[in-house]
């Protein structure tokens, strides 16, 4: 078994856990023993020469004789790793050795080795209440020998977990104590936290039964206490780890009851989550998933309040559940369903903060075994057969334990304090979002808790006076959440407070779910003058650095980390990411743009901008698919924010210019990336948008970007064999662009005009359709006329283009392959002209009788795994005129057999090609 961490904090945990329920199983047998036994954790046992030896695990004594000394041996992957005779040998001998009373008893989940089953004996009945006891033959001779035994418990973690939760409720019903299912289940990570402390030797290693039973016995406030207090554990599946300080165990009943797990079901059960912002609604359903994680084979947390990036999610998580990596365009909702509609499960799907049915339907399974639960604030629209539970705000106990937990208030001197903090969780009616956030103010804040109280409400009445509430927010909510966000940072004393306060209302600016720190960081904070000619470079931020705004923000209600990794499993630039509450985050954000200075918003916009330009374009050339639409997400928010802030003040007329330019780049950036993923419809849209911004500055740089942009609108709708008008649009206004470029004074600009329209020109007649279109035709005349006008245009590529096109038409292959083609290679090209030369030139080896190399060009192209739908087209176009070529060349006397196969391969090859176009289509 690999000596990992996770395989040894496997082996604790059900140790732990497993030493609880053979003590229960004894007090349930004979209750008499409950103040005989003891449970003793890892005792202290000395071998024969003297020495400390560990071997026992735990013992359990009656009336202080040890009765059973047991030894672990488990793994996270018992099919993989058998019990060997070798592994059992070596645990008797050491227990033999070792001085002590009692039955030895290896306990393990792994099956027996075909070679250990010749060597034990299986003992009558169960293996104490489960699984299967043997006795081994081979046991070596000495005291207590004959009392050596194998017991086998093949169950997975989730049913003995089950099986300790019927002993609870069991020894809870004897106490007429209440047993309700998320007790008892709370009850089994609290026990196993005890067993740990034992063994830690942060409680005493020895526990009576009488104890454990007391513990199981606390009613189910203490159990609320005691559940917040420690670590629920590593994040399952992103499902973020919120302090659920007061879990709400009644709300979390019905959630159980609703779901279920029926074994026999056929298709799952749906729980809504209903309620207002900021009461709690995402951290019960976080606390479910981590109360209920060993209950799940596969548990999915979807941050559903962008439409968009739950598909990128459904994508990662389909790699998962499949390893299928989906190629961008290609619907992810069926193939998720049939996946999980073919899962073994339990399976559990959570979307949280889903704003309608209408997102996130197409992905809910009809079929599989397995849960859904959705969060929202909409009650209506939902399935019928959905199980609404309705969230409400605190009780008042529930509420003063919140305030006293956020507020750092002893337990002790709660008491003293119910009536002051009574008054102070009323006022803000109990809404666990505010009560959490005053408690952060009332810990940060230095005073008598009844003087703070006085001034808390009355500066509550002032906010109230003069906020402006968004709709659909209680009003005292949003006071007493922007009471606490003013105070924030307050108390932050640190090296790196300015970064943390960047990070906090920078992050204001993009979307609320995993906003990347290495962008907003460096994008807020930094020093250097920006010039938008030189994007930043993509790095991490220093891990000092990000680790202490980490822990300056991270709260549940101010932030919470996620780390996110793409769908190889692997931490890309922008996994190290924070969340914050969406209307914590509103919050922030208008209280920080109501305190800007004229011209400070463009400042942070034109940074943040620079950097998201940046780094979309690197994860775009990376192809790092989940960062892109993550970043995707921040950028279509900031540039949605700039469009709602047009009425503030503007800044100086550099700075204004920067600012648009800057958000024109981003727009533009943004709409190449959804035109490399064959998204054409998006993209001409976003950048004609960049294009009119652009067009307003009236200067060069500006006119060659509005002139790219149109271009590439018309190149990419060519691309796409769209309508002749869909491209006649953004051509005809690329004409006057170019042809002012193509005159002006730079001589870069001048290059650029030239190239771009012999690329328009060859582009606007590709096919025969638009060589018929009247408009076209007379475009492209007039991008012919700037291309020749260029004085070295002997040596353009539009040239070179246009010479091989004539070549090939009057079959002068020779010519090609051994003068045009060789002029081509010694240019710098971008891969998509390479790729299209690589096919012309297969074409023309094929038409010249070349077969040897037209067969390995062959071998090269269709060995080509493209990522995505990036150069899918003139792949997609070369294959289609190498066809043609192949099925005129088979028809030449000593052509060779082969090319028939290489016909085949080719039609293949175009046919995927083919349905993956169709399905981007319709897709865009």
């Amino acid at each position: 078994m690999p000596a990992d961490g996770s395989s040894a904090a496997f082996g604790f945990s059900y140790q732990y856990l497993v030493s609880v329920v053979q003590v229960l199983r004894m007090l349930c047998a004979d209750p008499t023993l409950t103040n005989r036994v003891m449970l003793s954790i890892e005792p202290i046992a000395l071998n024969s020469a003297g020495e400390v030896d560990d071997i026992v695990d735990f013992s359990i004594s009656v009336d202080g004789v040890a009765v059973n000394r047991v030894q672990v041996k488990v793994s996270g992957s018992p099919e993989s790793y058998p019990l060997q005779p070798a592994d059992a040998g070596r645990v008797f001998a050491r227990m033999l050795a070792a001085a002590g009373s009692g039955a030895m008893t290896l306990l393990t989940n792994r099956p027996l080795s075909p070679g250990l089953r010749h060597e034990v004996t299986r003992l009558p009945g169960k293996g104490q209440a489960s699984g299967e006891s043997f006795r081994w033959n081979n046991a070596p001779a000495g005291h207590g020998s004959a009392d050596a035994r194998i017991v086998v418990d093949l169950r997975p973690v989730g049913e003995v977990e089950a099986e300790l939760e019927e002993l609870i409720r069991g020894f809870r019903c004897d106490r007429a104590m209440s047993q309700g299912v998320t007790s008892c289940r709370l009850l089994v990570p609290i026990v196993r936290q005890r067993i740990f402390d034992a063994a830690t030797g942060r409680q005493p290693s020895a526990l009576s039964a009488t104890d454990l039973v007391a513990m199981l016995s606390i009613p189910d406030p203490q159990i609320a206490h005691l559940a917040g207090g420690f670590d629920w554990g590593v994040p399952i599946a992103h499902v973020p780890s919120l302090a659920s300080t007061v879990p709400r165990l009644e709300i979390l009943d019905q959630l159980t009851a609703a779901l279920g797990l029926d074994p026999t079901a056929r298709s799952p059960e749906v729980a809504a989550i209903v309620g207002s912002t900021g009461t709690g609604k995402s951290t019960i359903a976080a606390d479910y998933c981590h109360i209920n994680y060993n209950r799940y084979e596969f548990i999915c947390w979807i941050d559903s309040r962008d439409e968009g990036f739950v598909e990128a999610q459904i994508r990662e998580a389909l790699v998962r559940l499949t390893g299928t990596i989906l190629k961008p365009g290609t619907d992810a909702a069926r193939p998720f369903c049939t996946a999980l509609a073919h899962h073994r499960g339990p399976w559990l799907l959570v979307f949280d903060g889903a704003i309608s049915r209408s997102t996130i339907e197409r992905y809910v399974p009809s079929a599989g075994h397995g849960s859904v639960i959705v969060t929202t604030t909409n009650s209506v629209g939902w399935w019928p057969s959905a199980h609404n539970i309705d969230v409400q705000a605190f009780t008042t106990a529930e509420a003063i334990e919140c305030f006293a937990s956020y507020a750092a208030i002893a337990e002790h001197e709660i008491p003293g304090a119910a009536i002051t903090i009574g008054a102070v969780v009323n006022r803000l009616g109990r809404i666990p979002l505010a009560v959490s956030m005053a408690g952060v103010y009332f810990r940060n804040t230095a005073g008598e808790l009844d003087e703070l109280a006085s001034d808390y409400f009355s500066t509550l009445d002032a906010l109230q006076d003069t906020l402006s509430v968004p709709p659909g927010y209680d009003r005292t909510l949003f006071a007493a959440v922007q009471h606490a966000i003013k105070h924030l940072g307050a108390d932050i004393v640190s090296a790196h407070r300015r970064e943390a306060k960047g990070a906090l209302y920078g992050g204001s600016f993009l979307a609320p779910e995993m906003i990347p720190l290495d962008v907003v960081i460096p994008a807020t904070t930094s020093t250097d003058e920006i010039n938008l000619a030189h994007r930043p470079p993509v790095a991490e931020v220093a891990k000092p650095v990000t680790r202490a705004v980490i822990g300056l923000l991270r709260t549940q209600t101010i932030a919470n980390r996620v780390v996110h990794r793409d769908e190889r499993d692997r931490l890309t630039p922008a996994s190290n990411t924070i969340s914050i509450h969406p209307l914590v985050h509103e919050i922030i954000r208008s209280s920080y743009l109501q305190a800007l200075p004229p011209g400070r918003f463009q400042d942070m916009a034109i940074g943040l901008m620079h950097y998201l330009t940046s780094w979309i374009g690197v994860m775009r050339a990376q192809e790092e698919f989940f960062a892109l639409e993550q970043l995707r997400v921040h950028a279509e928010a900031l540039l949605t924010l700039i469009a709602e802030q047009s009425s503030l003040p503007r800044a100086a007329a550099p700075t204004e210019r920067v600012f648009i330019a800057a958000r024109a780049l981003l727009m533009l950036e943004l709409g190449v990336c959804l035109a490399q993923a064959a998204r054409y419809d998006k993209s001409t849209r976003i950048e004609t948008d960049a294009t009119t911004l652009l067009d307003g500055l009236n200067e060069p740089f500006a006119r060659k970007l509005a002139a790219l942009t149109l271009s590439d609108q018309a190149i990419d709708s060519a691309l796409a064999l769209a309508p002749p008008e869909q491209l006649a649009a953004p051509a005809r206004l690329a004409l006057p662009l170019l042809t002012t470029l193509s005159e002006d004074d730079k001589p870069l600009l001048r290059e650029f005009a030239y190239e771009r329209a012999g690329e328009l020109a060859q582009m606007l007649s590709r096919t025969q359709r638009y060589q018929s279109d009247a408009r076209l035709r007379e475009l492209v005349t007039a991008f012919r006329q700037i291309a020749v006008s260029n004085p070295q245009v002997d040596s353009s590529v539009y040239a070179l283009i246009e010479r091989i096109d004539g070549a090939l038409a009057r079959a002068d292959y020779r010519n090609v392959l051994d003068e045009l083609l060789p002029r081509f290679r010694a240019l710098d090209l971008p891969l998509y002209t390479q790729l299209t030369l690589d096919t012309l030139e297969v074409f023309a080896q094929l038409g010249a009788g070349r077969m040897r190399e037209a067969i390995a060009g062959m071998d090269t192209l269709l060995d080509i795994e493209l990522v995505g739908t990036h150069l899918i087209q003139p792949l997609r176009d070369g294959l289609r005129k190498i066809l043609q070529a192949i099925i005129t060349s088979s028809l030449l006397p000593g052509a060779p057999a082969e090319l028939r196969r290489y016909q085949q391969r080719i039609t293949s090859r175009l046919a995927e090609l083919g349905h993956d176009m169709a399905a981007l289509r319709e897709q865009s």
